[in-house]
């Protein structure tokens, strides 16, 4: 390649080669020439790669982003929710306790065991059904038996109302539980995405330096692929001045032997006719 650099100096070197020589460079150039064009399509394509992950990994940033977000106003609407849900079932325990309370002091007498169960239809829609019914079989079975039980029967409608009680009570710790593990999945998914984001965040600039690399990997590749396109067209050159000096050489050498065929014809012939000549000269 080198020699095929030198052109100039092609009078002082290509005499001493070979057309075989030439046709050996020229192919070898050939070659060069198309692994350079491999080569620079190579760093083109894994430059592309890397654009397309840039392009990947910013849309999975934004995507894991966006879903956060989502995941966090849900949150607030959930947990407004339950804030008021957990108030709602704290009112109904407050005045359940106060029906208690109005329980122990007053269920002695039939009139107001009524008023009592009168008080809990009214928030019966928040109860076990079963233990309303229950409650309410209770008063019925005392306004039958009359007053005389009315101690017994006050324990077991306090039973009741106690019952009632443990399920709002079992209502609000549930929903706390439902509430920190709801949480607590929410914090680990956010971690494990942050921590995703995190990464692909690292990623993301290392392919952006890569691209920049590859960026000067392609520009050092298309000039020596166009070196070597220049050196791949002097070689031809030279294999073609090579074979045109050769053609013009047989050229010459044709015509000179042309021309020399014809000067030995012609002195044969004169040689010929001398030898005729000396034989016919008197006294021979």
């Amino acid at each position: 390649m080198k020699l095929m650099n030198g052109l100039e100096h092609s009078n002082l070197v290509y005499k001493h080669i070979t057309i075989e020589q030439f046709t050996k460079i020229k192919s070898l150039n050939q070659k060069l020439f198309q692994q350079s064009i491999k080569n620079r399509a190579q760093f083109e394509q894994e430059l592309q790669v890397n654009k397309n992950y840039l392009a990947w990994n910013k849309q999975r940033q934004d995507e894991i982003s966006r879903k956060i977000d989502v995941l966090l106003d849900e949150q607030c609407l959930n947990q407004l929710s339950k804030i008021e849900k957990h108030l709602k079932l704290q009112e109904y325990l407050n005045k359940m306790l106060l029906v208690i309370l109005q329980m122990l002091i007053h269920l002695i007498s039939l009139r107001e065991s009524n008023q009592c169960s009168s008080k809990v239809k009214t928030y019966r829609n928040l109860f076990n059904e079963n233990e309303v019914k229950t409650f309410l079989n209770l008063a019925q079975t005392q306004q039958e038996e009359g007053l005389s039980r009315g101690a017994t029967l006050a324990e077991r409608v306090l039973t009741v109302l106690e019952s009632l009680e443990a399920n709002l009570q079992a209502s609000l710790e549930a929903l706390e539980v439902n509430e920190i593990i709801a949480s607590w999945q929410l914090a680990r998914w956010i971690s494990f995405s942050e921590a995703e984001v995190a990464n692909l965040m690292v990623e993301y600039e290392k392919s952006k330096f890569m691209l920049t690399v590859l960026a000067t990997q392609i520009q050092a590749a298309l000039a020596k692929q166009a070196k070597s396109k220049l050196i791949l067209q002097e070689s031809q050159d030279a294999l073609d001045e090579a074979l045109a000096d050769s053609e013009s050489k047989r050229a010459d050498y044709a015509e000179a032997k042309a021309k020399i065929d014809e000067d030995n014809a012609i002195l044969k012939q004169v040689i010929i006719i001398f030898k005729n000549q000396v034989e016919t000269w008197p006294g021979r």
